[in-house]
């Protein structure tokens, strides 16, 4: 089950990555997806990104992406991991 407040943390997330043009899916991962979640639960997502785009951010060790959430609820957070 997705509590509401992760839910709209989820929309908030994906408009974001949606207008970048350099992200090709997004995909929800962790406790969330899996349905183990609780309402504290952060937000995984993994980011795919064109090969070229991955091996540069592999480079520079720029693999992770994390962003608070706390607009949403307290103590949230999104952790998310570049994949091609």
């Amino acid at each position: 089950m997705i509590y509401l407040h992760q839910q709209k943390a989820i929309d908030y997330i994906t408009d974001k990555f949606r207008k970048d043009d350099r992200v090709e899916a997004l995909l929800l991962s962790g406790s969330i997806a899996h349905g183990f979640n609780d309402a504290k639960s952060d937000v995984d997502i993994n980011i795919v990104v064109s090969q070229e785009l991955y091996e540069q951010y592999k480079k520079n060790q720029a693999m992770t992406y994390w962003e608070s959430a706390a607009d949403f609820y307290e103590g949230g957070y999104f952790d998310g991991k570049y994949i091609s």
